[in-house]
């Protein structure tokens, strides 16, 4: 998967990056789908961002234009980081 993630940093083919999102949002995103709790959601974007902070915005820049998640599943995340204290770091 980090190899995959890493690729995704400087992938310049829209076709390409759009299927390492599909492979990757399963791992990296499943309280999208799954209801994992916030808490492994942020551990896991956190040790996204330790491999490659780029290919971490780049996934979540195109999980809802891909039509992966819908405006309400990413709303609910947004709101429960922010009632929550994660502390990330």
């Amino acid at each position: 998967m980090e190899d995959l993630l890493l690729r995704l940093d400087f992938e310049s083919s829209t076709d390409v990056q759009a299927q390492l999102v599909k492979l990757l949002f399963r791992s990296y995103c499943p309280a999208l789908i799954e209801g994992v709790d916030y808490i492994n959601r942020f551990r896991r974007v956190r040790h996204m961002c330790s491999i490659s902070r780029n290919a971490s915005l780049n996934l979540h820049r195109l999980i809802y234009p891909m039509k992966l998640v819908t405006i309400e599943q990413a709303g609910k995340v947004y709101v429960g980081y922010e009632s929550s204290s994660i502390s990330l770091f």
